[in-house]
């Protein structure tokens, strides 16, 4: 797995990489996605009073062109302490999937809230 990360603030959620690369079965029935691969990551709220879902956009590089790019889709909420996973599909503008060599994890947002983070 490779997985890059740009530098931003930091948030009320940590991002864990789990897997980059091909969907197994078992994750494309747990993410209810026919995605053939993509991104499978932990969330995990750090902050004492904020509860949501990080919505994380990723790009997909093959070398370093990027071929895709996508962001969750919908993710469980978390309170503070607790944690779930999520994924973010590999597709390019079309909605087509693509080969991939890298995950980049570019920010995190939480829906209806300004600002976003560093994963």
């Amino acid at each position: 797995m490779s997985v890059q990360v740009r530098q931003l603030p930091p948030g009320p959620f940590t991002i864990t990489p789990l897997h980059c690369g091909a969907y197994t079965a078992a994750e494309r029935d747990k993410f209810g996605t026919t995605a053939k691969g993509g991104l499978v990551f932990k969330y995990t709220n750090v902050s004492n009073s904020v509860t949501g879902s990080a919505k994380l956009e990723v790009d997909f590089l093959q070398g370093s062109s990027v071929v895709g790019d996508n962001v969750t889709g919908s993710a469980p909420q978390v309170s503070p302490g607790q944690s779930a996973e999520g994924n973010v599909d590999a597709l390019n503008q079309g909605g087509n999937g693509v080969a991939f060599t890298t995950c980049e994890l570019l920010n995190y947002a939480l829906p209806g809230q300004p600002g976003t983070y560093a994963p």
